[in-house]
């Protein structure tokens, strides 16, 4: 409940008339209103008390997990709390499952940057790929970031590629749990679609690439 109050809120000051940037930006990434309404994108005010008091107002009953949720943080100097640091100013992506959002990704702009909230994967919630309520083809593409996932699912919602996406946040999150997962929602083929990198070099030989080592590893 928490995690969907928070995306519900980062969904509202995406679409705001007085905070034009953020939507902006996923436009000039390419992605179409569709797409950034199916997946619920929104942004998070660059701004420490401004999650904290909407969560006062709105869901006061949910206050005493936000700490532990990693959405508010508490700041000894001064004994006070504040929206927590990831996000603040910065793009919400929530990981959907089963139709509810289980947790929150932030991506910084227009700089590169992802981050996560506080703790573990498995222990927010998180134990599904991104982008899962969204497979219904036999065949998926993995990717390494949620946009990547997203450029496909819109290519496959307009007819321009036969298979769907989801991502994870990066080459040492892939949980072994989700071959199995992936089997019980018909999926048969999955493609590894990680960034390239050139293999390194020693003493003249070529090694492998991490993203060559992770892939043949999943």
């Amino acid at each position: 409940r928490l995690y969907r109050a928070v995306a519900a809120w980062a969904q509202t000051n995406l679409h705001q008339p007085y905070n034009p940037e953020p939507l902006t930006y996923l436009r000039q990434r390419g992605l179409h209103e569709q797409t950034i309404r199916t997946a619920r994108l929104g942004y998070a005010l660059d701004d420490p008390r401004s999650l904290l008091e909407y969560l006062q107002r709105q869901h006061a009953d949910l206050l005493p997990y936000a700490e532990e949720a990693g959405v508010v943080m508490y700041r000894e100097r001064d004994g006070a709390y504040q929206t927590h640091w990831n996000l603040q100013g910065c793009l919400v992506l929530p990981y959907l499952a089963n139709g509810d959002v289980v947790d929150l990704r932030t991506r910084t702009f227009p700089g590169k940057g992802y981050k996560s909230l506080p703790g573990g994967y498995p222990q927010r919630g998180a134990v599904f790929p991104y982008g899962w309520d969204t497979i219904t083809a036999d065949c998926v593409l993995i990717t390494e970031g949620e946009f990547k996932a997203l450029a496909v699912a819109q290519a496959y919602a307009d007819g321009t590629l036969t298979v769907q996406a989801v991502a994870h946040p990066g080459l040492s999150y892939f949980s072994p749990e989700w071959a199995a997962h992936l089997v019980s929602r018909g999926v048969h083929v999955v493609i590894l679609g990680y960034d390239s990198q050139e293999r390194p070099v020693e003493n003249g030989v070529p090694k492998l690439a991490p993203e060559e080592i992770w892939s043949l590893k999943h």
